[in-house]
Parts: structure tokens; C-alpha cells; sequence
């Protein structure tokens, strides 16, 4: 019987194993975008790979959990002081996340969100720094000029144009500023999005004062004008920062608790639990969570995989962890190789070299000329060898 001719072109599946390990070895060094990159051309080809879809949601947790912390930034930007330190660390996160996935909706919201609550308040400081100068130059009240004494004729003659000319250029100027000052308070009360406390200024801060004109006294030649009474009005209230931030904010509404939830964890070979560094327990267990979506490391001596469950309130999840290894498979005379499982997968017929396959599972090697014959890959298995006789 003749002897089937070795392919020694290289398998998609080999290819895909090589661009997971890729893959793997970005997101450990921290280059998660290479990492998102090649995942992404992976599933692409091949969407049910589980490495890479392994991959894909440990990705979208760390993504996740970046939302939320920029988020809490956000909610804590409104009742802190030094607010806007609060608002650029969310920025920063948020552009993060946009670089990783530029069609994410809900960074784009929180980033206009912050964008926009800097902008307010800088607008509001703007409003304040010019009330308080119109404050200042409303409140100047200007002092009694002595006269000296002069001729009856001429002292009148120069006095009443100069009083006629002082008194229209007040009025004008208090009509200027009056103007002014209402615009500004309008502009800040269109500008700020939510109610503020407006803390108006101190009564002693800014009285209504009268200036007055001393004329020369009455003589025989020349009829007596009383002094011009000209009132002068306090600026419009000033609105500051600290009135700002009194008002209250949904951050500090209570926490709801929620009831915790299980996961049910088994493996075909042993393995120790992980949370970052921490460790939990090993295989089989069941381990209480809270609810939400939880990032998990199994291990088992040199094997790694990471898993994620969304974890549900009082509800118990179950999942089954199994660790790949690469091993090199071929039979004599030859055959078409399947791994058995939910779904039966076809491998190729032999030889085959560099397959990655599940620990614990099993593999069934069939020729037409026998029987079909099993085999289970155990830890430690590099090549697999079967003969039919």
C-alpha cells in the first residue's frame, strides 16, 4: 500500500497559532494596541478561535474597567475644589480608550462631557474677574476738589459750563456701565447648564454714594445753584467659584448594594485561581463574586490562560478552563485526525506539525483500512504518534 504524500505547506491553523501567540505576547508587554490589531485580523479569518476571542474580552475589561474609572473622575470633578485636575484625568483615560477603539460611543459621551464642564468653568471665572472690576470702579467715590478763589465775573462765567459738561458725563458714564453690567449677569446665568448659589456682594462692600459739586457761595452779582446730587449704583452681583461648587451633585447620592453572585469553576487537569496576584484557590471550586463582569487567571505550572465571567447577582456561573499545548502528530500508514468535543473539529490528515490542542482532550485518528483508533493529549505530550496494525 503506497504512503500519502507529506504536505509541507503551511496549515491556517498553524498561521492563527503563531498570530495569537503574537498577540499574546503584546497585550502581556502592555502594547495592547498591537495586540487589538492582530486579534482583530484573527477573527476576521477565523471567529471562532478561542484564543483570540480569549484575548478580545480581556481587552474589552480593561476597556470597561477604564470607563468606569474615568467616569468616577468626572462625578467627583463636580464636588471637589481642584475639580478640573479630576476632569484631565478623565480626559486622558478617554483618549486612551478612543485610540484602542475610535468607535466606542460611550468614551466619545464622557469626553465631550468633560470638555464641556472645563469650558463652564472657565466661563464663570471670566464673569466673576469682570464683576469684580466693574465692582471696584462703581464703588470709587471721588473726593471734594477745593476751588480757588476767583473773580466774581469770571468764576461763574467758566463754572457753569464745566458743571453742565461734568454732569452729562456722569450720566452717560453710569448709563454705560449699567448696561454692561446686565449683559455680563446674563451672559454668565445663559452660560452655566445647571442652578448656581449667587452670593451677592457685601452691603458695606459697595453704598449708594452722592457726589456733589460745591459752587462758589451766592454773591449780589450772580444767583446761587445748589449742589447736583449724582447717586451711584453698586455693580451687579458676583458669582464665584465657591458658590459654584455648593450646589449639590449626583455623586453623592448613596450606593445601591447589590447581592453577590458564584462561579462554578472546574478543568480537566488542576489549576490555581487568580485575581492579578492574589490568589483565590484551585480547581474544582465554586468562589462567591459580586456582580459584573470579572477578569480571571488560571494556572497550572508553566500554563497560563485568562478567562472572563460575567458574573450575575445571586445566580451561580459555571465554566470549564482548559490549558493548550503545541505537539506535532502523525500515524502510520496515515490518517485524518478530529478533536472531539461539542462540536467535532476536523485537524487534517497526517503529519501535522505545530497544532495546538486542549489539555485532557481527545483526539481520533481514522483510516478507512481499520478500525478508528483514540488517543487522550496529556501534559507533557510534544509529539503523538499512532499506528494502525
Amino acid at each position: 500500500m503506497d504512503t500519502a504524500t507529506v504536505k509541507n505547506e503551511s496549515t491556517p491553523g498553524r498561521e492563527f497559532a503563531e498570530l495569537t501567540a503574537q498577540a499574546r505576547t503584546a497585550y502581556q508587554e502592555k502594547r495592547t494596541k498591537e495586540c487589538v490589531d492582530i486579534t482583530h485580523r484573527v477573527l476576521l479569518a477565523d471567529p471562532g478561535n478561542a484564543e483570540a476571542n480569549a484575548l478580545y474580552e480581556a481587552i474589552q475589561g480593561d476597556i470597561q474597567r477604564d470607563l468606569n474609572d474615568a467616569r468616577a473622575l468626572l462625578e467627583d470633578s463636580r464636588s471637589m475644589t481642584d475639580g478640573q485636575k479630576y476632569r484631565k484625568a478623565a480626559e486622558i483615560i478617554l483618549l486612551k480608550i478612543l485610540y484602542l477603539d475610535a468607535t466606542n460611543s460611550e468614551a466619545k459621551e464622557l469626553l465631550a462631557v468633560a470638555k464641556g464642564s472645563t469650558a463652564a468653568t472657565t466661563q464663570v471665572s471670566s464673569a466673576s474677574r469682570t464683576n469684580q472690576l466693574e465692582e471696584t470702579a462703581f464703588t470709587a467715590s471721588p473726593k471734594p476738589v477745593a476751588k480757588e478763589p476767583e473773580s466774581r465775573g469770571e468764576g461763574m462765567s467758566l463754572k457753569l459750563p464745566l458743571i453742565c459738561v461734568a454732569v452729562v458725563v456722569l450720566a452717560a458714564g453710569l448709563w454705560f456701565f449699567k448696561s454692561k453690567a446686565t449683559g455680563t449677569v446674563a451672559e454668565a446665568e445663559t452660560t452655566i447648564s445647571r442652578p448656581v448659589a449667587v452670593t451677592p456682594a457685601p452691603a458695606t462692600a459697595s453704598p449708594v454714594t452722592t457726589s456733589t459739586v460745591e459752587l462758589a457761595p451766592k454773591t449780589a452779582s450772580s444767583s446761587y445753584v445748589p449742589p447736583v446730587p449724582v447717586p451711584v449704583k453698586s455693580a451687579a452681583p458676583v458669582i464665584t467659584a465657591a458658590a459654584v461648587s455648593a450646589v449639590p451633585s449626583p455623586a453623592n447620592k448613596p450606593a445601591v448594594s447589590k447581592e453577590s453572585g458564584s462561579l462554578a469553576v472546574n478543568s480537566a487537569i488542576a489549576a490555581d485561581i487568580y485575581i492579578g496576584d492574589k490568589y483565590l484557590g484551585a480547581t474544582p471550586t465554586t468562589l462567591p463574586f459580586p456582580p459584573g463582569r470579572q477578569m480571571i487567571e488560571y494556572r497550572h505550572g508553566d500554563l497560563r490562560t485568562v478567562m472572563t465571567h460575567d458574573i450575575r447577582s445571586g445566580e451561580t456561573i459555571t465554566a470549564f478552563v482548559t490549558f493548550e499545548t503545541t505537539v506535532q502528530i502523525n500515524a502510520r500508514p496515515w490518517a485524518q485526525v478530529f478533536l472531539e468535543g461539542t462540536s467535532r473539529k476536523a485537524l487534517g490528515q497526517t503529519p501535522l506539525s505545530s497544532v495546538r490542542v486542549p489539555i485532557g482532550s481527545v483526539l481520533t485518528f481514522e483510516n478507512p483500512n481499520f478500525p478508528p483508533k483514540n488517543h487522550r493529549v496529556k501534559e507533557g505530550d510534544s509529539t503523538i504518534q499512532m499506528v494502525f496494525q
